[in-house]
C-alpha cells in the first residue's frame, strides 16, 4: 500500500480519484491549493504525489521544485487536462516522473500507481562500477565511499539501468520504457540525464554515457570492474 497525495483545485476530481485509489488499497489524501505546499508535503510524507499543472492563482509546474525539495525521493506525476504541445512541453521539461492526462480512468490510474509503487519498493542490489557505487535503495551515488550525489528517483532508475548494461547500446525505446514507462519517451529529459551524469563522471575518462548511431545510448565502463551486489 502506498500513501498518495493529490494536489488539485478540482474538488470533484479529487473526490473521485481518492475513491479509486482507496478501492485499489492505497491511502489517499487530497489538498486543493498550493498554499504552504512544502510544509504540507513534509507533514503528509507521501509515497507518490499527483500534482495538477493549473491552479486559479498558481502554477503547478513552477511549484514542482518546492515539492521536490520537500520530498526529494518521492515520484511526482503531473496531471493535466491539456493536450496542447506547449503544456506537454512544459511538463516534460519540468523533470517530472510521469504525466497523466485528464480524464484519468481507473485502469490508467491503477497501472501508473502500480508502476511507481513497485519503484518505491526497496531495491535488492547496489550497482558497482569502478570506484563508484550506486545505492539504489536510497538513491545515493558514491565514489570511493564518499557521497558524490543524491539522485531523484528518475535519475536513480536511469543510472541503475544504464550501469547494469555496461558497454552495450541500449535503444532509446527501451530506456524510455524503463525510466518513464512510455516507449514514446522524453528526448529532452533523456539528454538532460545524460548531460548530468557525464558532468559527474568528467574526472574519470573511463566512464561516461555516449550516443551510438542515433539509435540509443551506451554506458561505457572501460578498464574498470562492474558488478551487482545482492
Amino acid at each position: 500500500m502506498s500513501k498518495i497525495l493529490i494536489i488539485d483545485d478540482d474538488k470533484a476530481f479529487c473526490d473521485v480519484t481518492v475513491m479509486m485509489l482507496r478501492k485499489l488499497g492505497h491511502e489517499a489524501v487530497a489538498i486543493n491549493s498550493l498554499k504552504n505546499i512544502s510544509s504540507l508535503v513534509l507533514q503528509i510524507a507521501p509515497d507518490i504525489i499527483l500534482l495538477d499543472i493549473e491552479f486559479p492563482d498558481a502554477d503547478g509546474v513552477r511549484k514542482l521544485p518546492d515539492v521536490r525539495m520537500a520530498a526529494p525521493d518521492t515520484p511526482v506525476i503531473l496531471i493535466t487536462n491539456h493536450a496542447e504541445d506547449s503544456y506537454v512541453s512544459r511538463a516534460i521539461k519540468s523533470n517530472t516522473d510521469f504525466i497523466l492526462h485528464k480524464p484519468i480512468g481507473f485502469a490508467s490510474l491503477k497501472e501508473t500507481v502500480q508502476r511507481f509503487h513497485k519503484q518505491q519498493a526497496p531495491a535488492n542490489e547496489n550497482v558497482r562500477f569502478g570506484e563508484y557505487v550506486l545505492e539504489t535503495k536510497v538513491c545515493k551515488l558514491k565514489k570511493s565511499g564518499v557521497l558524490l550525489a543524491t539522485l531523484t528517483p528518475q535519475e536513480n532508475r536511469f543510472l541503475a539501468y544504464m550501469a547494469s548494461h555496461p558497454n552495450q547500446t541500449i535503444i532509446f525505446k527501451e530506456i524510455y520504457q524503463h525510466v518513464w514507462g512510455d516507449e514514446i519517451g522524453n528526448q529532452h529529459g533523456l539528454y538532460n540525464l545524460k548531460s548530468k551524469f557525464n558532468k559527474l563522471f568528467q574526472a574519470d575518462e573511463h566512464i561516461g554515457i555516449v550516443t551510438r548511431n542515433s539509435i540509443g545510448l551506451e554506458f561505457y565502463c572501460k578498464n574498470s570492474i562492474y558488478e551487482n551486489e545482492i
